[in-house]
Order: structure tokens, then sequence, then C-alpha cells
């Protein structure tokens, strides 16, 4: 199994850091496991980290887990913001685990995004509305 690790919260990601999208794209590109976690430097508490857009996570590559928990302590450290569309898809036979993260903006049904209803309150995340969270047990909505 590999960690990859997120080191910017910036959506694009400048010269030297991973962003979550290069994250995910380096972990589809490999077929074994792979746990995708956060080091954002001097950052503390709750995170922000921006999407440019919605993730895509196809059934390429093995396993991928995302973990937003930066500290070990089983709270919520990251929170995942996106636009006006989704903050994310998984492709029918991707294998994805999704803990310890909270979701703000973006929608949570409809086909384009703009169909879709706002989110609504998560757990353990900065102040902001608008937004779900997955609890650090099993991955269902908080």
């Amino acid at each position: 199994m590999a960690i990859i690790t997120v080191t910017t919260a910036d959506a694009d990601g400048a010269t030297g850091t991973r962003s979550l999208q290069v994250a995910i794209a380096e972990a589809l590109a490999s077929p074994e496991a792979d746990t995708i976690r956060f080091d954002l430097g001097a950052l503390t508490g709750p995170t922000v980290v921006s999407l440019a857009g919605t993730l895509d996570i196809i059934a390429a590559g093995g396993p991928l887990t995302i973990d937003g928990d930066r500290d070990g302590d089983g709270v919520t450290d990251v929170v995942l913001q996106a636009g006006a569309g989704h903050h994310l898809t998984v492709q029918a036979g991707a294998q994805v685990t999704l803990r310890n993260l909270d979701f703000i903006g973006g929608r949570q049904t409809g086909d384009d995004g703009a169909a879709g209803a706002a989110g609504t309150r998560g757990t353990n995340a900065a102040a902001a509305t608008d937004h779900a969270g997955l609890d650090g047990a099993d991955g269902t909505a908080a």
C-alpha cells in the first residue's frame, strides 16, 4: 500500500507541492491500494482544501482511501470546498473509502450540480454553512 501526501490546500498546487487532484491522479495510476493523507505544514485545526473541479474517482487503480484526520485523533481536520458543481463522482466499480472529511459548497445531488440541493451541516468542520460531513467511523453521512 502506498501513502500519498497532499501538501497544499490550494486547488492548483504550486511547483513542489501536491494538490488533492494530483494525489488522486497518482493513486488511480497505481494498481495497488493507496491512502491519501494531508500534511499541510503549519496549518492547524480544520483546514479548507479548495477543489478546482469535480474529483473523478474511476475504477482504474486499486482501492483508494482519502483520510482527512491529519493528526490521528479521530477528528476531521480537512474540509473539501467545491464550487457550483459536485465535490466528487465515483465511477461504478471504483473502490473508495472517505474518512474524516467534511464538505462545503457544491451540490449533493443533480446531474450537473445546478439541480442539486445545498448540503447540510456536518461535524467537526470549520465555521461555514451549507456543508455535509462524514464521520470517522464508517463513512456514513453525519
